[in-house]
C-alpha cells in the first residue's frame, strides 16, 4: 500500500470538497469530474492484487474426424441436336451502271472581295484590388513566444495533436477555464470549436487577437504566463 500517495490524494479530495460544499450553488461538471477522478485513484492505491494461482491445464480431448461422403450425382445424358442446313441466299450480281460523262463547266472571274473590318479594340483590363489583408499585432507578440525544445519532455509537448478539445486533462481544463475564461465553460467549448475549424495558426492568431485575448483580458500580469502555455498548446493543432 502506497501510504504516501494515498494521503495526498486524501488531502486533495477534502480540499476539492470543502470547496464544492462552501456554497450553496450546486458543483459544475467539471468539479464533480475531478472529485470522481480523486476517489478513482485514491482506490486504486489502497488496492492490493493477490495472486491467481494457475490453474492446471485440462487435457486435450481428441476429436474423431469423419472422412466426408462421396454423393455420386446422376447425369442425363442430353439428346443429340440435329444441325439442318441452312441454304444462303444467291448474292446478288451487280450490273454495269453507265457513269455521265463530264460536264465543262464555264469559268468563273473572281469578284473583288470587300475590305475586311477592323479588329475590335482589346477590352480594357480594370485592376482588381486585393482586400486588406490583417496582420498579427504586436503588442500579444509576448503571448506568442516559442522555446526551443531542449530535452525529450520538451519535444513531447510540442508534438502534434488533432483535437483540442482532447488534448487536455481534467486538472489543466478546470485551471484553463478559471483563470482565462473567468469559470465559462461554454465559451472555452465554442473557442475550442472554433480553432479546430481554423487551416493554419496565423488565422488562429488573428482569431485570439480579435475575439479572446482583449475579452478576457490576458494581457493581465496574473494571467499573461497561463496565456502563454495554452497559445503554444493550440500551436501544437496545426504542426
Amino acid at each position: 500500500m502506497e501510504h504516501r500517495q494515498a494521503r495526498i490524494l486524501l488531502q486533495k479530495i477534502n480540499r476539492l470538497f470543502d470547496a464544492i460544499t462552501a456554497s450553496d450553488a450546486p458543483p459544475s461538471r467539471i468539479e464533480v469530474d475531478l472529485l470522481h477522478d480523486y476517489t478513482r485513484q485514491f482506490y486504486e492505491s489502497l488496492n492490493t492484487r493477490e495472486t491467481i494461482e494457475d490453474k492446471p491445464a485440462q487435457p486435450a480431448v481428441a476429436v474423431k474426424v469423419q472422412p466426408p461422403q462421396t454423393v455420386e450425382q446422376m447425369v442425363e445424358p442430353q439428346p443429340e441436336r440435329k444441325e439442318v442446313p441452312v441454304e444462303s441466299p444467291p448474292s446478288p450480281v451487280a450490273e454495269p451502271v453507265d457513269m455521265p460523262s463530264p460536264i465543262d463547266s464555264p469559268p468563273v472571274t473572281p469578284d473583288t472581295a470587300p475590305a475586311p473590318p477592323p479588329p475590335p479594340p482589346p477590352p480594357l483590363e480594370v485592376p482588381v484590388s486585393s482586400p486588406a489583408q490583417k496582420s498579427p499585432r504586436s503588442e500579444f507578440d509576448v503571448l506568442f513566444t516559442t522555446e526551443e525544445a531542449k530535452d525529450l519532455s520538451d519535444k513531447l509537448r510540442t508534438s502534434p495533436i488533432d483535437d483540442l478539445s482532447r488534448a487536455m486533462g481534467i486538472n489543466e481544463r478546470f485551471l484553463t477555464i478559471n483563470e482565462l475564461f473567468h469559470g465559462d465553460h461554454e465559451n472555452f467549448d465554442q473557442v475550442l470549436r472554433r480553432l479546430n475549424e481554423l487551416p493554419s495558426f496565423e488565422s488562429a492568431r488573428l482569431y485570439l487577437e480579435e475575439e479572446v485575448i482583449p475579452r478576457y483580458d490576458w494581457l493581465d500580469k496574473t494571467r499573461a504566463k497561463k496565456a502563454g502555455i495554452f497559445i503554444r498548446l493550440i500551436r501544437r493543432r496545426y504542426l
